[in-house]
Parts: structure tokens; C-alpha cells; sequence
């Protein structure tokens, strides 16, 4: 998994892109972090994109973080 700060309307945002089976959910993982750690949004991806260094390409992975996202930390605040 990778964690990724994105800044909109100078809103800073946690984001959280994991790779794992197509039929998983973060939740569980998720439940066991404070709420004040809890990424916004969460996204599933195939692969996380690397540099040609086998570093994490951060840009590369924001850009395809750009499109809406659904948010994980929601769905696990109490009524």
C-alpha cells in the first residue's frame, strides 16, 4: 500500500492506493487506525507504479489518483 497527500481547495487529503485481490476491502485494516489516521479515499490498484529505480513513483500514482474516489474513511464512522 502507499499513502499520498493531495491538496485540493486547500483541503489537504490522506490518500491510500493498495494492491491486493480484486473482491478485498481495506476495512479491516482501516478499523484498526485512529480516525485522525484514516486516508480519505481509498483506491484498488493492479500494481503501484515504480520509477525506473524500483522507487515508488508518487507523481505517476497521483495522476491516476486525479479521477474521483471513493471514500474508505466514511464508511467506518459511527452514526
Amino acid at each position: 500500500c502507499a499513502l499520498l497527500v493531495r491538496e485540493r481547495n486547500g483541503v489537504k487529503q490522506l490518500l491510500c492506493a493498495w494492491t491486493g485481490k480484486a473482491d478485498a476491502s481495506p476495512q479491516a485494516l482501516l478499523r484498526q487506525l485512529p480516525t485522525w489516521q484514516r486516508p480519505h479515499a481509498c483506491v484498488r490498484v493492479e500494481a503501484l507504479p515504480l520509477t525506473a529505480h524500483g522507487k515508488l513513483d508518487r507523481a505517476a500514482l497521483l495522476r491516476r489518483l486525479e479521477e474521483p474516489l471513493e471514500r474508505c474513511a466514511s464508511a467506518l464512522d459511527p452514526d
